[in-house]
């Protein structure tokens, strides 16, 4: 990933069918591991700051086969948010109809119809309605 990053000046990810492309900084962080979120791979901490100005209503959907994004790590993520309406929607790739999700892939094309909706809804609305796939956390 790294080296087709460099090449391009993004990961071309679309063209390998992995993923939608991805912008260079989006992948240093990716693969430079750190312990929490907010400890940056420059090694500078992430202020909390820019998250406290939020005043939207925010979904974090999170899903059940992502290692990445647990629970924890997001309810911790929803946490820095101080104002506005928190919302941790959990959804399992049973709850889609099927077998696998992964980190990756909630924005590749082929859940166009199962869950982009979702984040629609949320963005036109600023609620779920029922019936919405997945579990509501928070």
């Amino acid at each position: 990933m790294p080296l087709l990053t460099r090449m391009f000046g993004y990961f071309p990810g679309k063209r390998l069918g992995w993923l939608e492309d991805t912008p260079a900084g989006v992948v240093r962080d990716w693969v430079a591991r750190t312990p929490r979120y907010e400890q940056r791979p420059s090694g500078r901490l992430l202020s909390a700051t820019p998250f406290a100005q939020v005043q939207a209503a925010t979904l974090a959907i999170s899903l059940t086969d992502d290692p990445f994004g647990t629970v924890a790590a997001t309810e911790r993520l929803l946490g820095y948010l101080q104002t506005g309406e928190r919302r941790h929607l959990r959804v399992a790739p049973v709850d889609i109809s099927v077998g696998e999700i992964g980190h990756f892939a909630f924005f590749h094309d082929r859940f166009r119809e199962s869950l982009w909706p979702i984040a629609l809804e949320w963005l036109h609305k600023g609620r779920l309605e029922a019936g919405t796939p997945g579990r509501l956390i928070s």
